[in-house]
């Protein structure tokens, strides 16, 4: 018996079928249709998170964050600190967060936050206390940043 269709033209065959499948699952099945896009004066966004204090819409502001440091500073206390540097031309509001976490389970062993207002332009210094928690192997300091301008 002779040979029709080689071993190569089969498997082209089989690969072409397998993708008209996995291209009719593409999308999100309209489901993007059925929710109203988000936008900056939604009344949701203006609804302060527990995750962000009271700021409203706020921003990641890592970068504004200058020499920051904390360390243990004796057994099962740490100290931390550093600036917020706000190059903006408008003042705004700061939410510093700094936590104690373990790195194996991210368990978070103790956190603190700061809320202060930086004028456009200017620095501000500040120093957590108070971070009392296990120091030792396979513990961190970890900082969040964010921002929100101020109401007018």
């Amino acid at each position: 018996m002779r040979k029709i269709v080689g071993r190569k033209t089969v498997l082209g065959i089989v690969l072409a079928l397998s993708v008209v499948p996995m291209a009719a699952c593409g999308g999100d099945g309209g489901a993007s249709q059925d929710q109203p896009a988000a936008t900056a004066s939604s009344s949701e966004s203006r609804v302060p998170s527990g995750d962000n204090g009271d700021l409203i819409d706020p921003v990641g502001a890592r970068a504004d964050l200058r020499d920051f440091q904390c360390a243990p500073k004796a057994k099962r206390r740490w100290a931390a600190g550093g600036a917020i540097a706000n190059d903006s031309d408008r003042a705004a509001r700061y939410l510093v967060r700094v936590s104690v976490v373990v790195s194996d389970t991210s368990e978070v062993v103790v956190t603190r936050r700061r809320t202060f207002e930086v004028a456009a332009g200017s620095n501000k210094k500040f120093t957590m206390t108070g971070l009392r928690g296990r120091t030792g192997d396979a513990v961190e300091c970890t900082v969040r940043v964010v921002r929100s301008e101020l109401d007018d």
